[in-house]
């Protein structure tokens, strides 16, 4: 719903009481109506969605998270702004923290979501449930997965919440295929599986713990640095800086405060912490994270520090950028539009007085 109101005036030449000059009107300026338009064009604060970067379709797609019960809405995020793709055909209500996963998968030619025992696609701005015909990788409460260039799959690795044993799952031409064999990672609810484009690796990381899938095995990585990487990090691969890049919490930091999160970057095998402000105020982490490639930058959404947050920042050039779109304009704040008629006789000022604008948001449904 869109209300706007308008007071219009009629202005004459200088000289006549009681009405002001042209000279006096606001300037107006073409990011001040940018704002308008995008004001509040966020999605709404959560923790523990899922993000990931569709090359096809050119943007960034966030799915699900929590904040007072499980979300399913769905966000593009491109050339800087959200859209809402929200739809009643959708993946059910889920976080990160639930199992719920996604990943661009370049063989199938779509961005792939695994949430539980259900399997996903979203291609062309829509989602398409592809469970019957993937199968069900059985066995899995909840678990990451990420595509690996060198088997031409998507790997998926999860746990088992009631035997706490861990699978490793292969999805390949749209089936999914149990490829769990030999010694398995330990499971734990902050890892990320992600590729890294440096090393040409599929790598899991945990809490104190690396791993990369090689040749369909798991092998323990080197953990130089790595043990203050804890609290909800999210992880993503940024070739721009040579390896991964994670933000969120660290071992100490309480999630409850509202202070900064770290940040993080694994090049050659080592993790080193930077100090970089202004940064977001997520120590509990939580976020979701991914590599828009076409913006060459890391896509930083949500989390969780004080309270759960609905802010957007991006990673280049060694630093955070707060790129969240501005807030609603208060009823009071003017903007003006002038008009001149050839002659500069009349001029007519047109004054939004007051914008108020609410998005129809998709439903928001709790798990039970």
């Amino acid at each position: 719903m869109l209300v706007l109101g308008f007071s219009v005036a009629l202005i004459l030449p200088q000289g006549v009481i009681g009405v002001r000059p042209a000279t006096q009107l606001p300037e107006v300026r073409l990011s001040d109506l940018q704002n308008v338009a995008n004001a509040g064009s966020n999605p709404p604060a959560a923790s523990a969605p899922t993000m990931a970067y569709d090359p096809a379709d050119g943007y960034t797609v966030l799915f699900g998270g929590a904040e007072n019960g499980n979300l399913n809405e769905t966000w593009t995020f491109a050339r800087g702004s959200w859209t809402d793709r929200s739809s009643s055909t959708s993946p059910p209500p889920s976080n990160a923290g639930n199992g719920l996963s996604m990943t661009y998968d370049p063989a199938d030619g779509y961005v792939l979501l695994s949430e539980d025992s259900q399997t996903w696609s979203f291609h062309g701005g829509a989602w398409t449930n592809r469970t019957a015909a993937a199968g069900v990788h059985t066995g899995i409460g909840g678990g990451f997965i990420g595509f690996d260039p060198n088997l031409n799959a998507t790997v998926l690795f999860g746990e088992n919440f009631s035997s706490f044993h861990s699978y490793t799952w292969l999805y390949q031409n749209g089936v999914w295929e149990n490829a769990t064999r030999g010694s398995q990672p330990g499971f734990s609810s902050s890892e990320n599986l992600v590729w890294d484009s440096t090393t040409s690796q599929l790598d899991l990381i945990g809490c104190a713990s690396t791993f990369a899938f090689e040749n369909g095995s798991w092998t323990a990585l080197p953990q130089d640095g790595s043990t203050c990487i804890t609290g909800g990090v999210n992880v993503a691969d940024d070739p721009v800086v040579g390896g991964l890049l994670a933000y969120g919490g660290s071992g100490g930091i309480d999630f409850g405060t509202g202070g900064p999160g770290v940040t993080w970057t694994y090049i050659d095998h080592t993790w080193a912490s930077k100090n970089i402000t202004p940064c977001p105020q997520i120590a509990g982490g939580g976020a979701g994270m991914a590599f828009d490639a076409g913006a060459r930058e890391v896509i930083l959404f949500g989390g969780f520090g004080r309270t759960y947050s609905d802010q957007t920042w991006t990673f280049a050039n060694d630093s955070w950028k707060n790129v969240t779109a501005p807030p609603f304009p208060p009823i009071g704040v003017n903007l003006a539009a002038v008009f001149e008629i050839v002659g500069g006789v009349v001029l007519v000022a047109v004054l939004i007085a007051g914008v108020a604008i609410r998005r129809p948001g998709a439903t928001r449904r709790r798990r039970p």
